[in-house]
């Protein structure tokens, strides 16, 4: 890496900013491959003392999911969150998370759920339904057969019209 005095003030996101051998990864960065990378626009602060480095963006870095935060978004795939908030407030973003395979997923394609950000992992958002946390889950689905309204029954729920059931994990503030 570069020498200290060389290092740069201003950033973007993607830029190197140290090796892994140097520093540890903050905020507003993520690591690939060893080499520590801006994720955010921003301004580069080094911590020679902590050997730490992050980067303070013009807004708040926590517009970025980080680890333990609950984010909320729409089911694209089996493995796909489009996140449209981070701990309740809205995203403007295009921010993409990557569940985490379980052995039986109980949601569907479509559904709006509530999960737990586990890791940020070479710049990847993995993301996981927590059973022991009431919070995560399915706030509200569709049928998976015929796209109509569901309902709340036992530990899943049941279309309106064709009375199809499926086992989902839902989150305490359900809607249908």
């Amino acid at each position: 890496m570069e020498n200290s005095n060389k290092r740069k003030e201003r950033v973007i996101p993607g830029d190197e900013l140290a090796v892994i051998e140097e520093y540890e990864s903050g905020k507003g960065t993520h690591t690939i491959d060893g080499q520590i990378h801006s994720s955010v626009f921003g301004k580069t602060k080094f911590d020679n003392k902590n050997k730490s480095v992050e980067v303070k963006g013009p807004r708040s870095t926590s517009e970025l999911p980080q680890v333990n935060d609950q984010v909320e978004g729409v089911l694209e795939n089996d493995k796909t969150l489009r996140i449209k908030k981070i701990n309740g407030k809205i995203s403007f973003g295009s921010l993409v998370g990557l569940m985490a395979k379980t052995k039986m997923p109980n949601w569907g394609t479509n559904d709006y759920i509530r999960a737990t950000v586990v890791s940020l992992t070479n710049g990847i958002t993995h993301i996981v339904v927590k059973n022991d946390n009431d919070d995560d889950g399915v706030i509200r689905s569709t049928c998976n057969m015929c796209a109509d309204r569901v309902v709340k029954v036992q530990k899943g729920v049941k279309c309106v019209s064709c009375g199809f059931f499926k086992y989902k994990k839902l989150a305490a503030d359900f809607q249908g």
